[in-house]
């Protein structure tokens, strides 16, 4: 005799589990490094009974540290730390921030894909307690190596 609400639970776990990322708090060492954001996740989550939002980056290590090349790691931006948000949505648009935090939600929301320097450092939070974040400085122009140029192919 089976549990039908059992195996109907199961069967959407499978589904989730299929689709899941496995979990990782892994960050690289303090440093500056040019990552390829490959993710950007808006949620939600709830502090002191208000619901918040947040997103969370995933991102490639592509330049910097030679024996990071590849490692992924994620971090987050909350909603409850708005000069933040301003702050790293300015460094997606040259340093200049937007007129609103709209434009700014919208300029994290639209960087998967993009290549950006980063820097991570660790410092103690306000009850001493070591927290590692990322920090973006800007975005890396990339030009695609099939990318049409106007420079005329070497002479054989």
């Amino acid at each position: 005799m089976s549990d039908l609400g059992f195996e109907k639970w199961l069967a959407e776990f499978n589904s989730s589990y299929a689709d899941a990322e496995a979990y990782s708090d892994w960050m690289p060492e303090d440093g500056k490094y040019s990552v390829l954001v490959t993710k950007v996740e808006p949620g939600e989550y709830e502090k002191n009974g208000k619901t918040n939002k947040r997103w969370k980056f995933t991102a490639e290590i592509v330049a910097g540290d030679s024996k990071m090349m590849g490692q992924k790691f994620s971090w987050t931006l909350f909603s409850a730390a708005p000069g933040m948000i301003k702050g790293q949505a300015a460094a997606l648009n040259g340093g200049q921030e937007f007129p609103s935090g709209a434009d700014a939600i919208a300029a994290l929301e639209h960087a998967a894909g993009k290549v950006l320097d980063v820097t991570v450092r660790t410092s103690a939070d306000k009850n001493g307690k070591d927290r590692t974040n990322c920090y973006i400085e800007g975005v890396v122009d990339v030009q695609r190596a099939d990318a049409p140029t106007n420079e005329l192919p070497p002479q054989a």
